[in-house]
Formats: C-alpha cells, sequence, structure tokens
C-alpha cells in the first residue's frame, strides 16, 4: 500500500506544476497581447504621421500653384476618369447589343437599364453627361416616377438637381450570365491549351 500523505505531496507538487506552467502561459499570452497592442499603436501613430505628412505636402502645392489651379487639376483629373468609365460602359452596352443580352428600347420597364445626363443644383452636368443606371437599382419611388416614361423624361434627384433619360435599354439578365459563363468557359479552355503549349515548347 503507498503512503497516504506522500501520494498526497505528489499530487500536490502535480497540480503546482500545472499551476505554474499555466501561470507561464497567461504570463506569455500577455506579453504578446501587450506587444501586439503597441504594434497597432505605432502602426496607428505611422499612419497619422503619413497623414499628416500628406496633408503638409497637399497644403504646400496649394501654396505654391495656387488653389483655384488645384481644383482645376483635380476636376480635370474628375472629367478624365468619368470620360474613361462612359467610355468603358458604353463599350460594354455596344457588346451587351451584338452578344444579344440588350436591346434598345423606347419605354422604361423594371428590366430596363438607363443612361442619362444629371444635372446638379448649380445647373452643372455631372462628370461627362453620360450616367449609366441599371432600373433595379433605384429607390422605388424613383421607380414609380420612371416606370411607363420614355426617352427625354426628367426626374427631381435628392440633391436638387435632376436627371435626364437620354437612352433606354433592355437587360435580359439571364441571357447575360449565360453570355458570361461561355465567356469565362472559353477563357480557362484558352488558358488550358496555352499552358499545353508551353509545356510542349519546354519538353
Amino acid at each position: 500500500m503507498g503512503n497516504k500523505f506522500s501520494d498526497r505531496n505528489m499530487g500536490e507538487n502535480s497540480l503546482r506544476k500545472k499551476a505554474q506552467s499555466l501561470q507561464e502561459k497567461v504570463d506569455n499570452l500577455e506579453q504578446l497581447f501587450g506587444q501586439l497592442m503597441l504594434g497597432i499603436q505605432e502602426q496607428s501613430q505611422r499612419s497619422a504621421q503619413n497623414l499628416g505628412n500628406l496633408a503638409e505636402v497637399t497644403q504646400a502645392l496649394v501654396e505654391l500653384t495656387g488653389k483655384k489651379q488645384v481644383d482645376e487639376l483635380i476636376e480635370s483629373n474628375r472629367i478624365i476618369k468619368a470620360q474613361a468609365d462612359a467610355d468603358r460602359n458604353q463599350e460594354e452596352l455596344l457588346n451587351g447589343v451584338k452578344d444579344g443580352y440588350v436591346t434598345i428600347t423606347d419605354i422604361i420597364a423594371p428590366d430596363s437599364f438607363l443612361v442619362g445626363k444629371e444635372i446638379l443644383s448649380n445647373g452643372k452636368v455631372l462628370g461627362v453627361g453620360r450616367q449609366f443606371v441599371d432600373f433595379e437599382s433605384l429607390d422605388s419611388k424613383y421607380k414609380e416616377e420612371l416606370l411607363g416614361k420614355s426617352v427625354g423624361a426628367i426626374i427631381r434627384t435628392p440633391v436638387g438637381g435632376s436627371f435626364e433619360v437620354l437612352e433606354i435599354y433592355k437587360l435580359d439578365r439571364q441571357k447575360a450570365r449565360e453570355v458570361f459563363a461561355e465567356r469565362s468557359k472559353n477563357s480557362v479552355e484558352a488558358a488550358g491549351e496555352e499552358a499545353e503549349a508551353d509545356e510542349g515548347m519546354d519538353q
């Protein structure tokens, strides 16, 4: 028979070792957490410093070239980007017509895609005067106003401007999904064939 007191002491030692090991793990976790928080704090300080530096550079450029010139450059860049976006969207529409999932129509319906011109409250035309709007994405209020209308319809915007419908297209979503699925399939097959050709050349 074992010594009960000795057994108990061994059990206590084992528990003490486990508690010590657990405490060490907790201490390590606390240390890691402290390091992590310090790292986050340092990163935040660096980000704030970078933002501060950027603001200083921007302010220096404004003072050097003049606010008017800076504003004109920003506006010019916005127009260039808006024109590029409009050209890309127009190309996609024309591709849609060619592929059969977009058709030109006269009356606005739930499956319509609109091209319009938005005029701001100050009288300026937004962007390059060609905004692309999926009818399905509109607020119900504007859907009610536009449904059944034709080219030339004008509605008021929430910011006090207006939106004029210039073109109306019918979008067949199911056909579009089929076309894009086919394109994706062809792209994968073409990539596979190209990879096989490259492998053949390496051998």
